[in-house]
């Protein structure tokens, strides 16, 4: 009867640690379709593909809402901000952007704030908002510090 329980418990393990393996092995094969879709809608966008390179962080979106991949979600939310504000969308631009700047808030990533909020600046101006883009990057002024090379973003922003 001992003997019959240690077999049961070693079979139990193998099979736990063998489906560990394998959401490991999903995991990863997630990330990697996610990094994909980023850097192919980046590629696009490069290109000035902004139609095509929306697609490509949508879908980059979508996995990383499925997978609950923050990181993810906060580059494809930024993505996609971007490529709205490239096809002349400053207000669903801005309105992305606000979505990507809660995911890179929640992840803790000042650097990427700062870009967002910058990036959000633009699109108010475009949007014929000055305020509420003066409000915006006063927010990346007191997030960014003394940080050199996100100052020259903001005041690239400021000129506008």
């Amino acid at each position: 009867m001992h003997l019959l329980r240690l077999l049961t418990f070693i079979i139990l393990a193998g099979l736990s640690a063998a489906c560990a393996s394998n959401a490991r092995q999903s995991e990863t094969v997630r990330s990697r379709q996610i990094d994909r879709a980023l850097n192919q809608g980046g590629q696009f966008y490069l290109h000035g593909c902004y139609a095509r390179a929306l697609e490509y962080f949508m879908e980059a979106h979508e996995r990383s809402t499925a997978a609950d991949y923050l990181p993810g979600i906060a580059a494809s939310l930024n993505g996609i901000a971007n490529a709205y504000y490239q096809m002349d969308d400053p207000h669903s631009a801005v309105r992305v952007f606000a979505e990507a700047l809660e995911a890179y808030q929640r992840l803790n990533d000042h650097d990427n704030s700062v870009r967002v909020l910058s990036n959000q600046a633009a699109a108010l101006v475009r949007a014929a908002k000055p305020h509420e883009a003066a409000v915006k990057l006063d927010q990346a002024d007191a997030l960014a510090g003394r940080d050199a090379g996100l100052r020259v973003l903001r005041l690239k922003n400021r000129a506008l």
